[in-house]
């Protein structure tokens, strides 16, 4: 079989940072999207055949070809000083590839008003296109839910109702407890709970300056990474620690900065966050709105409102 070489054209920031120690590796998982590599250091990285950019995501010129021959199991080397990404018929470079990490933020707020007219119309129509999960079915009654009212769904109602019970206190121990169930819970790489929570830590770390400025951000996010760590997949736990730092998956990024500042039409939310897994992008947006909506609601601290 003859040797090949695809090139990398962007590469997340986060794995660009993994990949500048020389280090073993092997293939995770393959799909119809792309690759997981499973790095000795503890971390996750994806080859990626589609465009979307994200922390810990190599996009490959070449698509499928060439790399699609990769199975699972199958052992690579990572040589740091050349660059690329070695198996015994086939290199992937990336020196060459364009840097990627999570944008500036845009500069005007929506009032809160508008933020849930845009966050109900991204619902309405993502339940319209069947996108549904246990946790994601929530997602109809966080934006009108009235207090003490039950939700369908009673032990993730319970779960989420623990949330809010200690959100109001601001106490960044007891919030991170209260987060722990929600771990792991579901099916498949990335569970619907760690999607919720990479969501939930997305909003606070890329907005908390306004959304909740007297939270102590870096207690939080330690108390969910090490609970991530203990309870769920590697590739959950590198993603939520991702969000951590403000991180995520370019389409959970526009769709979370559509709904806070209106600079991405509810269409285009929509279409960012259905493209991301089957349910991942739903489940994700119901960890926002836990932060942005009348579930927990936005602090107000004099942002400039549109």
């Amino acid at each position: 079989m003859p040797f090949r070489r695809v090139a990398a054209t962007h590469i997340g920031a986060i794995a660009r940072w993994l990949l500048a120690v020389d280090r073993s590796a092997s293939v995770m998982g393959v799909s119809s999207r792309g690759i997981f590599l499973h790095l000795a250091a503890g971390w996750v990285l994806f080859l990626s055949y589609e465009r979307y950019r994200g922390p810990l995501t190599l996009n490959l010129e070449a698509g499928r070809r060439g790399v699609s021959r990769l199975r699972q199991g199958a052992a690579l080397q990572i040589l740091s000083g050349r660059k690329c990404i070695l198996s015994t018929d086939l290199e992937i470079d990336y020196g060459v590839a364009e840097s990627w990490q999570a944008p500036q933020l845009p500069g005007v707020l929506l009032s809160n008003e508008k933020s849930r007219e845009v966050l109900q119309q991204i619902i309405a129509e993502l339940s319209r296109m069947g996108k549904t999960s246990p946790l994601a079915g929530q997602l109809s009654g966080l934006h009108s839910r009235a207090e003490g009212e039950e939700m369908p769904g009673e032990a993730v109602s319970d779960m989420l109702a623990a949330l809010r019970r200690v959100w109001d206190g601001q106490d960044a121990a007891q919030i991170a407890a209260a987060a722990q169930p929600l771990l792991g819970m579901g099916a498949g790489l990335t569970p619907s709970g760690d999607d919720l929570a990479t969501g939930f830590l997305l909003a606070l770390n890329r907005w908390g300056h306004v959304l909740a400025p007297e939270l102590n951000l870096n207690l939080l996010n330690q108390g969910i990474i090490s609970g991530a760590y203990e309870s769920t997949t590697l590739l959950s736990a590198n993603l939520i620690e991702c969000a951590a730092s403000g991180q995520a998956d370019e389409r959970l990024i526009l769709a979370l900065d559509g709904i806070v500042t209106g600079n991405l039409p509810a269409q285009a939310c929509v279409t960012a966050l259905s493209g991301w897994g089957s349910s991942s992008g739903f489940d994700a947006l119901a960890g926002m709105a836990l932060v942005l909506l009348d579930y927990f609601p936005l602090k107000d601290s004099n942002p400039t409102h549109g």
